[in-house]
Parts: C-alpha cells; structure tokens; sequence
C-alpha cells in the first residue's frame, strides 16, 4: 500500500527568534514569511513548496513525501 507523510514546519527568520511568539502581531507578521518565501522561489525556479494555514496555526511549510 501507497504510504505517506506529511512535514509542516515554520521557517523562523533570525530577526523573529530572539521575540517571544505569545504577542498577535509576531503571529500575523511570521504568517507572511512562507508566501513571501514561496513567490521568491517561484520567481527563481528553484523549488515548488505549498503552504497553508491550519485552524488557527498561521501560514506553514508542508511537504508531501509518498512512497
């Protein structure tokens, strides 16, 4: 049988890491990191990655891995 897994990760740009993720607006502003990442890979062709939220989990990575 057809197997796969699914990774969801937040890519945290250095300027965030050092702020505490509890405030709304670290919130809002790291929901726009992943589609700024993801037109900026787009417009360079160099990789295709979806992102989307997820109840209240902002913007993330996921990628498909199947077998």
């Amino acid at each position: 049988q057809p197997e796969c897994t699914n990774i969801c990760f937040w890519y945290i740009p250095k300027e965030f890491r050092s702020q505490e993720a509890d405030s709304d607006e670290w919130w809002k502003r790291l929901a726009k990191v992943a589609p700024l990442i993801k037109e900026r890979m787009i417009m360079k062709g160099s990789m295709m990655v979806g992102y989307n939220p997820e109840g209240s989990k902002v913007n993330f990575f996921r990628v498909l891995l199947s077998n």
